[in-house]
């Protein structure tokens, strides 16, 4: 398996990747999506969406919301439709037990999607959940009162230890990787984040890996960080056989 230094020379180096006409077996795909309100119309995704999803988006309150969902949803649909030659609009997905959306009738085929103000990713697998969270750095957020209540002990006082800029990058290098791992299990917020230890890397290039004495083979999975613009932190978590080629890294959409 590469190194995480090695993957962040790679994804440092290469220019991002077209989309590719078929998802590779073997490797998770990650495409960036823009999210600006100010510059983009979401009426003009509304075409590829199913009627339930375009009158979702019409129940949301801001334009921002509306965006994020219907291009986040129209990006999913284009890309998966591609892959397997079908009209967008006629994709259909159903939810899991917990509440995380799988394609149906296509089983092999597995997504994850995140947003934050301005961004979102979207990652995709063949034949295992995965998991992507990011988040904006710049947001308004209570550091210390939600390490209190989502991180163990261990991670609370290595938060602790640090001050200023260094406290906040790693509250969300840890936040985000407790979410991509709650994500890639499917298990969402029925397991406690309390009860996940993220053991981030000694150095910020290499792998992550996790630790949850309440949910068999949690060490089986890993964790990247991906190289993101400022101020947007990111983080994906797949089973560590996934992670033996770097992530493709799509061109921004």
């Amino acid at each position: 398996m590469l190194s995480g230094s090695v993957w962040k020379l790679i994804l440092l180096q290469k220019k991002m990747s077209p989309i590719k006409t078929e998802l590779p077996k073997g490797q998770v795909m990650v495409t960036h999506v823009s999210l600006d309100p100010n510059t983009e119309d979401w009426k003009s995704h509304l075409s590829c969406l199913s009627i339930d999803e375009q009158k979702k988006v019409l129940q949301f309150h801001y334009e921002g919301d509306k965006l994020r969902f219907a291009k986040c949803r129209s990006v999913l649909r284009k890309i998966i439709g591609m892959w397997l030659n079908k009209p967008y609009s006629s994709l259909m997905f159903k939810f899991g037990k917990h509440g995380k959306p799988h394609l149906d009738h296509h089983t092999d085929i597995h997504f994850n999607i995140s947003h934050t103000q301005g961004h979102a990713v979207l990652a995709f697998a063949r034949d295992h959940e995965i998991g992507i969270d990011i988040e904006n750095t710049q947001r308004d957020t209570d550091i210390d009162n939600v390490a209190q209540k989502v991180f163990t002990k261990k991670e609370q006082e290595l938060l602790f230890q640090m001050d200023g800029e260094n406290r906040k990058n790693l509250f969300f290098r840890l936040w985000t990787a407790k979410e991509s791992f709650l994500k890639a299990t499917g298990r969402g917020l029925t397991l406690n984040p309390q009860e996940i230890e993220a053991i981030l890397p000694k150095y910020p290039t290499s792998n992550g890996t996790f630790l949850c004495n309440n949910l068999k083979g949690s060490e089986l999975f890993f964790s990247i960080e991906l190289t993101c613009q400022k101020p947007y932190t990111a983080t994906l978590c797949a089973p560590s056989y996934l992670l033996s080629s770097p992530p493709l890294i799509t061109n921004k959409i």
